[in-house]
């Protein structure tokens, strides 16, 4: 039942990040990127978003269902946000809004799923967000145009998504 919900939660945040990176640049003038080739990146995000829920439920068992489902939110937010930084050095906000509104609905299913401990988790959460928002303000104010705004805001999402277990190794991904 649980993987069946999964598949489908996760569905619909690929397919809403899809319809937001197809309108952010549709948009984009100064960008090439026809419909053609946003189609494409779109169903190749899918088919990829498949390999990786596989992935979730078949090598990380082990992690709770919202977990597993935290990180998935968080890639639906980062799969447009790649492409449309790389091609115009800039971050929408459309996209960070959509991952608080995923991570504040998270956050109520933890209250209602597990109770108790949503408290350390939630903890967890804003400590790694400050964290990741005092490593970005140095790297800003020691590499010129280096890091920009819209990186910082999406360290702090990541920060709250994947609490002070997942961030370091995001962080030096993100980076490398």
């Amino acid at each position: 039942m649980w993987e069946w919900s999964f598949l489908i939660i996760t569905a619909l945040l690929w397919i809403w990040s899809g319809y937001l990176f197809h309108r952010v640049m549709s948009a984009e003038k100064a960008v090439v990127c026809n419909g053609k080739l946003r189609i494409a990146y779109c169903v190749g995000m899918i088919a990829v978003m498949l390999v990786i829920i596989w992935a979730m439920c078949v090598i990380y068992y082990d992690y709770g269902y919202l977990e597993r489902l935290k990180r998935l939110c968080m890639l639906a937010v980062i799969w447009p946000i790649a492409y449309i930084d790389y091609k115009t050095y800039r971050i929408p906000n459309v996209f960070i809004l959509s991952g608080l509104v995923c991570r504040v609905l998270l956050l109520l299913a933890e209250l209602l799923m597990i109770g108790g401990a949503t408290g350390r988790i939630v903890l967890s959460e804003v400590a790694a967000a400050g964290a990741l928002l005092l490593a970005a303000v140095l790297c800003r104010l020691m590499i010129k145009d280096g890091i920009g705004f819209g990186d910082i805001k999406l360290f702090i999402l990541m920060g709250l998504m994947l609490g002070m277990d997942g961030i370091w190794t995001a962080m030096f991904l993100a980076l490398a």
